[in-house]
């Protein structure tokens, strides 16, 4: 039976470390998915929008092998919205 991935937890795949994506902020989201003059996404940075991330939680990456995960935020967390693993 697998158990349940938490933040801090080695890489299930390489067992490598899971890595934060910085996460963009509304006003660098409508920035960047501007259709008139759009700017490219900063690399790390989860390309999610806000509401996706407020549900799923945060994106984390294996800097080894490039598993991805989400784990839960603060905010998910309080709004009781998250189905992170």
């Amino acid at each position: 039976m697998p158990t349940e991935l938490k933040k801090g937890d080695p890489c299930p795949s390489c067992g490598g470390t899971l890595e934060p994506y910085r996460i963009l902020t509304p006003e660098e989201y409508r920035q960047i998915y501007d259709r008139d003059s759009p700017r490219p996404l900063p690399l790390g940075t989860d390309s999610a929008a806000p509401a996706v991330v407020q549900e799923h939680g945060q994106l984390f990456v294996c800097a080894r092998c490039q598993y991805r995960t989400r784990f839960e935020t603060d905010e998910s967390k309080r709004a009781g919205t998250s189905r992170a693993a």
